[in-house]
């Protein structure tokens, strides 16, 4: 992964967070640099985690392990045997089925899965902010409401407010209050930094561990906060992304944000890519991750830069996140625990997200989408576009 692959895929101020730096705005040229042996060092780490990665899942099926070579040398007969894909059963199978089998062996079975995932959208006290993107999420194609639930992190009234006004209207919304949360701790407003980090990790923890063990049995959830707005396709999106991720071991998440996502650069709402930099701002998190990764190793603070954390915590292992080139996300706070309005004007306001009701993801495309997402085959991919643009 070269400098100009960091620069594409992370905007500067996320990739100075990696680097850990603070430099001032002369400081250009020794950022760039630093940028550069920074993605050297990445490099390493990364083919390092890929490595193991592939040596453990060869270990898992019987297969030998095959060493890392560049896959455009390979013939076919060379190129390492594809990951077994599970044979999809009717998709008229009835979900409830699906999901009692979930419950009995913690595997779907390899049923196409077409019904939502449960949202858990984290909130604390901006109940005008929640009031908007209740009123977005409330219009995605093929939500379920009555699996939408709004997890608190303390009581602030203003949010008890924004659901009542939606439930006064049909929506079957459930609020789940930690009342141990941010409203008995020290005002938000006079913490340090490492303070509101601590605060955001704890209240991510608990709602994440309060869904998986209270509110849902289901595999999967979709993760949300109350300063998003969202598109049509969301649902359908996350359907196609898992019927990916669930048949390749090297991705470990389907994100709906893309860093890079901008109006001018962003303008195929079909095209799908693949990040090792956890996008977060809309996830789909499994309950086998969550349960057996993350919960048990979770961080007291700044619990997103632990997940991205590649040297010192690994927590990836070397996997990665599916995104779509269009954002199926958009960012309107412009107040936040780390949020400040000028940081929003300068870049996540230029964050374009799909807002055409067209843009569908039917199951005939899930094969397709899933043989060129899948890790060899978007290796192959991205060579042969890098061939054709004289890149490569």
């Amino acid at each position: 992964m070269d400098a100009l692959h960091i620069f594409h895929i992370y905007p500067p101020w996320r990739a100075a967070r990696i680097c850990d730096m603070r430099l001032r705005e002369r400081s250009a040229p020794l950022l760039l640099t630093a940028l550069t042996i920074a993605s050297v060092v990445r490099c390493v780490v990364e083919l390092q985690s890929r490595l193991e990665l592939r040596r453990q899942t060869s270990r898992q099926s019987g297969r030998p392990v095959r060493p890392l070579v560049h896959l455009a040398t390979l013939s076919e007969s060379e190129r390492p045997p594809q990951l077994a894909d599970e044979e999809p059963q009717d998709s008229a199978t009835p979900p409830r089925r699906a999901q009692r089998q979930w419950r009995e062996t913690g595997d779907s079975g390899g049923v196409l899965r077409t019904w939502p995932f449960p949202v858990v959208l984290l909130t604390a006290n901006r109940g005008a902010a929640l009031n908007r993107t209740l009123a977005s999420l409330l219009a995605v194609r093929g939500l379920n409401a009555s699996q939408l639930f709004v997890v608190q992190d303390g009581v602030e009234p203003s949010v008890a407010e924004a659901l009542r006004w939606h439930t006064a209207r049909g929506a079957p919304l459930r609020l789940v209050q930690h009342p141990l949360g941010r409203g008995a701790r020290r005002p938000m407003g006079t913490a340090s930094v490492q303070q509101r980090g601590q605060a955001v990790a704890r209240a991510y923890k608990w709602a994440l561990s309060h869904a998986f063990d209270v509110l849902t049995d289901d595999e999967a959830v979709v993760v949300v906060e109350d300063d998003l707005l969202f598109s049509p396709d969301l649902m359908e999106y996350f359907l196609a992304g898992w019927h990916v991720q669930r048949a390749d071991p090297t991705l470990w998440c389907t994100s709906a944000w893309h860093d890079n996502g901008f109006g001018h650069t962003a303008t195929d709402p079909k095209r799908l890519l693949r990040t090792g930099f956890f996008p977060g701002l809309g996830w789909l998190l499994t309950r086998a991750l969550y349960k057996g990764e993350l919960e048990p190793a979770w961080p007291d603070e700044h619990w997103d830069h632990w997940m991205r954390s590649e040297v010192k915590f690994r927590t990836s292992r070397g996997r990665e996140c599916l995104i779509p080139q269009v954002p199926r996300t958009y960012h309107h706070g412009e107040q936040g625990t780390f949020m400040i309005k000028r940081m929003h004007e300068l870049y996540f306001a230029r964050i374009a997200h799909n807002t055409d009701p067209r843009v569908t993801w039917p199951t005939s495309e899930w094969p397709a989408l899933r043989e060129r997402l899948r890790h060899d085959g978007y290796v192959r991919h991205t060579l042969r576009v890098r061939v054709q643009s004289g890149l490569g």
